[in-house]
């Protein structure tokens, strides 16, 4: 856990839960964006749904090198920032313990592969996916994103993400040096 200063005068604060994903089997990369998903999904029900604690919260994923990502971040007033790193853990805490909800997951699944279905040719996401995709390339297709992700089980997300979650993971809050009421 750390805390670093950002700016010099405000009333707000970011937070960031990062872990590094485990290495996966099979399915690497459509597994990690279906949790990251419900990640997403569970972050903005609980911050801001339940208990209005950040405007948009979100779930993030990067790779780096071999080694990918996943972080929660939330953007909240400076003094919930306690509050809302409180109800993060907690967030953890529940999905490490009951897992994913099937229907979520099923709805989730089925938005990831429809956006697969409406992606077009000049989209710079899809050409950046196709790119990392070239070793799917056979017989002059590559292989339908849409079946990979249909193939997820809600076994194989849960497992992944219990495994992603059983590290302790590294929170960093950003605030600016001073608030407007302690200036």
């Amino acid at each position: 856990r750390r805390e670093l200063e950002r700016g010099g005068l405000g009333d707000n604060a970011r937070l960031h839960l990062f872990y590094t994903e485990p290495e996966l089997d099979d399915q690497h990369d459509e597994t990690w964006d279906l949790v990251k998903a419900y990640l997403d999904w569970s972050l903005y029900t609980e911050l801001r749904l339940k208990h209005g604690l950040s405007y948009g919260p979100s779930a993030e994923r990067e790779v780096f090198g071999d080694v990918g990502f996943l972080s929660l971040n939330a953007d909240v007033e400076r003094e919930d920032a306690d509050e809302a790193e409180r109800e993060m853990r907690a967030l953890v805490e529940r999905l490490q313990k009951d897992g994913m909800q099937p229907e979520t997951f099923a709805r989730l699944q089925e938005a990831a592969i429809a956006r697969q279905a409406w992606a077009v040719q000049g989209n710079s996401a899809l050409a950046d996916y196709y790119w990392g995709a070239i070793n799917d390339y056979e017989d002059g297709r590559f292989v339908d994103p849409a079946k990979r992700i249909k193939a997820v089980s809600l076994e194989t997300a849960n497992r992944a993400m219990r495994q992603l979650l059983a590290q302790p993971g590294y929170m960093r809050i950003e605030k600016p040096l001073l608030s407007y009421d302690g200036l």
